[in-house]
């Protein structure tokens, strides 16, 4: 299970790389929540068998993210204009960068083992 929480999706990488890099440890099932879901849908691109390219490959995408792959200020009201959105910033770019680099198909496969979930609180409701 990949956790969520924005950094720790990074750390989640230096573990998986040591895990399935160093030491060539697979997965039998891969799921993950917020980040994590992103961490798994990645690894589960590349087949079984094959930790230490899963890992690498992984690592090669994190080495990639940047602020504005993330997200940005809305514009041209800045965070102001976050008070007639659902965030304080627009994350299209993360939209865009997972879009770019993630092809479904393998996620689908049966034999991926990938789970993600998701969740919304409604505005104003705990979390």
């Amino acid at each position: 299970m990949l956790s969520g929480g924005g950094s720790k999706g990074a750390f989640e990488v230096g573990v998986l790389q040591r895990l399935m890099g160093d030491e060539q440890l697979d997965y039998d099932l891969l799921c993950g929540t917020s980040v994590g879901a992103i961490n798994a849908a990645y690894l589960a691109q590349t087949p079984l068998g094959q930790p230490r390219e899963a890992a690498m490959k992984l690592r090669a995408l994190w080495d990639t993210v940047s602020t504005e792959k993330v997200h940005k200020r809305w514009f041209p009201f800045g965070n102001a204009q976050a008070f007639f959105k659902t965030s304080v910033y627009d994350s299209e770019p993360l939209h865009q960068w997972i879009r770019a680099g993630l092809d479904v198909a393998p996620c689908a496969r049966p034999a991926a083992g990938f789970g993600s979930s998701r969740s919304r609180s409604a505005p104003g409701s705990p979390s």
